[in-house]
């Protein structure tokens, strides 16, 4: 039996939430709603527990500092020091009242979130952020394929070029792997012209 997409999410790995709260009783609470609606999650009592590079690696993470705004902010901040989690969405639960007015993407959290909590707002925030979090991996990945196509694109007209320019007959199924033929003076030339794609490639 496989693990079930948490609910209005699409297929695929389910998303993780690092729960952050030294009280033990609002760990229980979120890990009771977000397990029960599939999340995978992982728990620290404070941002001095959380695993270092290595440790898993959290899509959301839900931050309860107790009643002091001021404190989850610090702790907040101390998140985004970290060094696997500076770009990961936080939200920041926070006493009735204590949010009003006070959003400040500077403090470290992207949403916040008051109390009492109603377990449909939580599971919307996030929802939204995990899904926020993984169209920025998919981006920046994209991202990273581009510029390696584009390295590739310019390594083999660098390549040719040089061939070219060095009179050698050539083929190439792939841009990675040239093959080049010809009669035996032509194969002579072949140290040459793969010495000159190491320098100028």
């Amino acid at each position: 039996m496989t693990d079930a997409a948490p609910e209005g999410t699409t297929a695929g790995p389910m998303p993780v939430v690092l729960i952050v709260a030294s009280d033990e009783a609002c760990r229980a609470q979120h890990r009771a709603v977000l397990a029960g609606a599939g999340y995978r999650v992982e728990e620290a009592s404070e941002p001095s527990q959380v695993p270092g590079r290595g440790g898993p690696q959290p899509d959301v993470i839900v931050l309860d500092a107790g009643p002091s705004l001021d404190h989850g902010r610090r702790w907040a901040r101390r998140l985004r020091a970290h060094p696997s989690l500076g770009d990961v969405p936080l939200i920041l639960v926070v006493a009735a009242g204590a949010a009003d007015g006070m959003f400040d993407p500077e403090a470290g959290a992207d949403e916040y979130l008051e109390k009492p909590l109603r377990r449909s707002d939580l599971l919307l925030r996030v929802r939204s952020m995990s899904q926020l979090r993984r169209t920025r991996l998919e981006l920046a990945r994209s991202a990273d394929l581009r510029a390696e196509q584009e390295e590739r694109d310019r390594r083999f007209r660098l390549w040719t070029k040089i061939l070219a320019e060095r009179g050698c007959r050539y083929k190439t199924c792939r841009l990675e792997n040239f093959e080049l033929y010809g009669d035996k003076q032509q194969q002579a030339r072949q140290q040459e012209v793969l010495a000159a794609i190491t320098k100028y490639a």
